[in-house]
This record gives C-alpha cells, sequence and structure tokens, in this order.
C-alpha cells in the first residue's frame, strides 16, 4: 500500500515536473520568435533608411519603352530622366529618378541597380504630386471626373494656375510595313483654379472674365503694359501674372 502511494506521488511530481517545462519552453519560444521578428525589422528599416527608395514604392508594373524607334518622345522635357520628388501613399520620396509620359499620363521610377537602370510605372491611385527637375505637378479632377496630371504653374490662398500637358500621336509604315510612330512638340490646356471653381483660358479676355468685375481693368491693363498673352507666356511670366491677381483681389 505505502509503495503503491509513493508511486503516485512519483508519477505527479513527474507529471508536473514535464508541465512547468513545456510551458518555460513555450515561453522561450515565444520569446525567440519575438526576438527573430524584431530582428527582421530592425534589418528592413536599416535596408530601406539605407536606399534612396522605400522598397514599398516599387509595387508598380515594370516598364518597357514601346517607342524605342520612334520620331520624338511621349516624355516630358528632352524626354531624360530627371531628379525629383514624389508624395506616394502620403509620403513625400525624396532625391528620386523620375520620367512623366504625358501621352500616356504614366509616372515611371527609375531606380540603378547592379549598373542597369530599372523602370517601374508608378501606381497612379497612391501619387498625389510630384516634381522633375524642380517643375512640380498634381494629380487633380478638373474635368470629366477624370483624375489627370496637371503641372502647376503658380498658386497662391486664392488662386491657382494649373497646365495639363499632352502630345499628338502620328502613325506611318515605313517601305518594311513596320510601324513608325511621331510624337508633336508638347500642348497645353490651361485653368485658373478661384473661388473653388476650375475655369479654362485660351485668351487674354477669357482669363480676365474669370475675374470679378473690379479685377478686370487692373488685369487687363497690366496685361498690356507689359505685352503678355497668356496663352503663349512662360512660366516665370504666368507666376508674376497670378500674384497681381492675387494682389488684385486683396485690394
Amino acid at each position: 500500500m505505502e509503495l503503491a502511494i509513493n508511486m503516485y506521488s512519483f508519477r505527479i511530481r513527474l507529471f508536473s515536473g514535464l508541465f512547468l517545462a513545456f510551458c518555460t519552453l513555450a515561453v522561450y519560444a515565444q520569446q525567440a520568435v519575438s526576438g527573430s521578428e524584431n530582428e527582421f525589422l530592425t534589418i528592413f528599416n536599416v535596408a530601406r533608411d539605407k536606399s534612396a527608395v522605400d522598397p514599398l514604392i516599387q509595387n508598380g508594373s515594370y516598364y518597357e519603352n514601346p517607342y524605342y524607334n520612334a520620331k520624338g518622345h511621349p516624355y516630358i522635357g528632352d524626354g531624360e530622366i530627371g531628379s525629383g520628388s514624389v508624395l506616394y501613399r502620403n509620403k513625400t520620396y525624396s532625391g528620386v529618378s523620375l520620367l512623366f509620359d504625358i501621352f500616356n499620363q504614366q509616372v515611371i521610377l527609375g531606380k540603378r541597380s547592379n549598373g542597369v537602370m530599372r523602370m517601374n510605372v508608378l501606381t497612379d491611385d497612391f501619387i498625389s504630386a510630384f516634381t522633375i527637375d524642380g517643375v512640380a505637378y498634381k494629380r487633380l479632377d478638373i474635368e470629366n471626373s477624370q483624375f489627370l496630371y496637371y503641372q502647376v504653374v503658380a498658386e497662391t490662398d486664392l488662386l491657382g494656375c494649373y497646365y495639363y500637358l499632352y502630345k499628338s500621336r502620328m502613325e506611318s509604315r515605313d517601305a518594311g510595313k513596320m510601324m513608325i510612330y511621331s510624337f508633336s512638340d508638347p500642348k497645353r490646356k490651361s485653368y485658373i483654379l478661384f473661388d473653388n471653381e476650375y475655369y479654362r483660358y485660351k485668351s487674354n479676355s477669357s482669363f480676365v472674365k474669370i475675374f470679378p468685375d473690379s479685377s478686370r481693368d487692373p488685369i487687363k491693363k497690366y496685361l498690356k503694359a507689359n505685352k503678355i498673352s497668356v496663352n503663349e507666356a512662360n512660366d516665370q511670366t504666368m507666376r508674376a501674372v497670378m500674384q497681381f491677381c492675387h494682389n488684385t483681389l486683396n485690394r
């Protein structure tokens, strides 16, 4: 009888010891997994900080130029990749290489890897704004309930001036019946944001009519005195025009 009690007591102590050992191992295992996760996050953050571009920005599709043999090109500027920044998923990435395809309305990110420039088309829905070589662009819904990229010419607390830039594409065939594309010089549609409304203008007359009666005469005289045609003016001139318009509204 005494032997049976001792055996029963031994089993209880054995099972208790095994249970405690199991619990201890489970805790250590959980800590090890947690430690591995922390180590991974640390490595990821360091890699992200050392890289010119956060890996999350590169979730767009691979870009391959379909117009390698075209006359002209579909891009803004001289067609070369430029340096700039992009507001992507509400985070600003600076010092990135960008190319803006205005014909297809695509923002293309370039990243050099092992001496090779790799190109990705960024997802439009995640882009709010970007700059290339000092020129700013925004994704706006101005006409036809369609978000497009517009150059930001000037912005104040009362006014904004924006250009929609586009190119035409012509098609022809060479002697071997291969399709040859050619692109026009960039064209633009011009808009003023005033009193929370966008207005398109095509001439000095339609530009002046955007503003209240009290501002029209001073603006008209300013354009005439400085021999400015708003549909041909360069960016610097238009910024001066917008500042003058802003000042007339504040009088």
